[in-house]
């Protein structure tokens, strides 16, 4: 019985020895630090967003003024494709 006790004050003392060095060991990074790479990540999520909607825009402005580029009907081609 007493070995047992011995065993789990060990194991608890163990577990909280590990823990005081891992909480010391943890990188502190300052508040205002931590709102400037914050801000950094919004804004850059913003530039994303906003290259994405010019691109889409593009793409519809492509399509409008392009509608349709084909050179050769479908039964033309098909035509061409047989003499072919």
């Amino acid at each position: 019985m007493r070995r047992m006790l011995f065993d789990i004050f060990k194991r608890q003392t163990k577990e909280l020895r590990l823990n005081k060095l891992i909480e010391k060991n943890k990188k502190k990074i300052n508040e205002s630090e931590k709102i400037k790479t914050f801000n950094r990540l919004i804004e850059d999520a913003n530039r994303r967003i906003e290259a994405q909607d010019q691109l889409e825009e593009m793409k519809n402005e492509v399509k409008i003024n392009n509608p349709n580029t084909k050179k050769y009907k479908d039964e033309e081609w098909e035509e061409i494709y047989e003499d072919r």
